[in-house]
């Protein structure tokens, strides 16, 4: 390694076996914030055996085979903020004497073995605001969502003897932190917290691949968004639970009981903007008047829907803008009424779906995007030759990733070559070059966006690609 390195901050050791240090590495170590080790060998940890303080603020160990304790420069900095453990299998125990508290973030992915932080010593840590446990700590089997003061983000997935998540019922804690929490692929879950409406700063909610035992009889109060998979919905969370959540815009629900649970019964919040529904499996036919009935509904995601065929008329939102379908293998049709006020119409890997010459997609449509959908692919190549005025307004058109040029798109791409021109006539002086124009596209006057007088204007690239994006965005000079 370098012998003289004195301003070095950051430093990313990727699998080299054969790296040999010199007697004064140890020296401007201390000084490195970011610490990054793949694979390493021994050598490089005898480099962290040092118990000086350091400014070590990052660090990250990966796929570590003989690493049983962690370096003791690493436990000496007083400014320690992230620490990433991945696939240290030898690892079995954090320090006596804990963790530096100044940790913000903590993850651990693939540390089977690795007894996780006692209980009693949760409370010391006061910065930590971020934990990720990932097929790790197996002897850990139950985890109170309030023990650390200050955490906000919490993930557990697949930890595989977790049997129980629950709330401290302490006086002297103060209220929770947790704003987002995610528990996933908790096979060994038996019980969940019942009063999660006590959790009032949680704004996001992910719960996959629990066991049909996991029951949520509340939800915390100020729900933005929430993604639910095989997790069953008791009666009391029917009764008052979604409904009174008026935070609750972005949902994603899977499963049939689910979805049919939540439909039928009308039980979908009334503020909601954004739903995904997805993994249906027995659902054939998309009816009903349910989604109507949300009219902030602005977004509509059908994914993963094996057996769905159609949807019938009068079933969509009103005020859609953006309506996607993915993976959904049978669709074979849509309602002929699209809503007016869709912008966005995107489709992959709906192989069976077609068409027909009746359709009259919106004309506020702003982007069509096509993808592994040989039908539908099919159909526009004969609309674009013969039903020119139906397709003709399409700004931005994307056939497998290929963006296709469009009359609009044309129209947009010359009013712009003429206000460059005009602009060029600007006898003033500044240089502007714009690397990505996105359409629709405005070009201000110079003296609205610059104090300073523009004489030469560069634009590039002036490709249709360079015009065409989903994003409908003004740009400013």
């Amino acid at each position: 390694m370098p012998s003289h390195l004195p301003s070095i901050e950051e430093i990313a050791i990727i699998t080299c076996d054969c790296l040999l240090a010199t007697p004064s590495t140890p020296h401007w170590l201390s000084s490195v914030k970011s610490l990054d080790l793949h694979s390493a060998g021994s050598l490089e940890l005898s480099l962290l055996g040092s118990d000086s303080p350091c400014l070590m603020q990052d660090a990250k160990f990966y796929n570590f085979k003989t690493l049983l304790s962690l370096p003791k420069m690493l436990l000496s900095s007083t400014c320690l903020q992230h620490l990433d453990l991945t696939h240290i299998d030898s690892l079995a125990a954090f320090p006596a004497d804990c963790l530096p508290t100044s940790l913000q973030s903590l993850c651990i992915h693939g540390c089977g073995d690795l007894a996780f932080l006692p209980l009693e010593t949760w409370s010391k840590y006061t910065s930590l605001v971020k934990l990720e446990l990932g097929d790790c700590c197996d002897a850990l089997t139950s985890f109170p969502l309030n023990g650390f003061p200050v955490l906000r983000r919490l993930t557990i997935e697949g930890c595989m003897n977790l049997e129980s998540i629950f709330i401290l019922d302490n006086a002297s804690l103060a209220p929770s932190t947790l704003q987002s929490l995610q528990v996933i692929h908790g096979h060994a879950l038996r019980s969940f917290p019942r009063r999660m409406d006590t959790l009032i700063a949680l704004e996001s909610l992910t719960l996959n691949s629990l066991p049909s035992c996991c029951e949520v009889a509340c939800l915390p109060p100020h729900l933005q968004f929430m993604h639910t998979e095989s997790l069953r919905i008791t009666t009391p969370l029917t009764d008052s639970g979604l409904q009174n959540l008026i935070a609750l815009s972005d949902l994603h629900i899977e499963g049939d009981d689910n979805v049919n649970t939540l439909l039928k019964e009308k039980l979908l919040p009334i503020f909601l903007m954004s739903l995904t529904i997805s993994n249906l499996s027995e659902m054939k036919s998309f009816k009903g008047n349910e989604l109507q009935l949300i009219s902030s509904m602005k977004n509509l995601k059908i994914q993963a829907c094996s057996r769905l065929e159609s949807f019938a008329e009068d079933t969509l939102p009103s005020f859609l803008k953006s309506l996607v379908f993915e993976h959904c293998p049978e669709l074979k049709s849509l309602p002929f009424r699209l809503p007016s006020s869709l912008e966005t119409l995107k489709f992959n890997m709906c192989p069976r779906l077609r068409l027909f010459r009746q359709y009259n997609l919106p004309s506020s449509l702003k982007l069509l995007s096509i993808r592994r959908c040989p039908m539908l692919k099919a159909w526009y190549e004969t609309h674009r030759r013969v039903h020119v005025s139906k397709i003709a307004h399409f700004p931005v058109v994307k056939i497998d990733h290929e963006v296709i040029p469009t009359i609009s798109g044309i129209v947009v791409y010359l009013i712009l070559i003429i206000q460059v021109l005009h602009l060029r006539r600007v006898n003033h002086q500044r240089l502007f070059r714009l690397c990505s124009l996105r359409t629709p596209f405005t070009i201000l006057p110079p003296f609205t966006s610059t104090s300073f007088p523009l004489r030469y204007m560069c634009v590039f690239p002036l490709s249709s690609c360079a015009l065409c994006h989903s994003t409908s965005t003004t740009n400013k000079l």
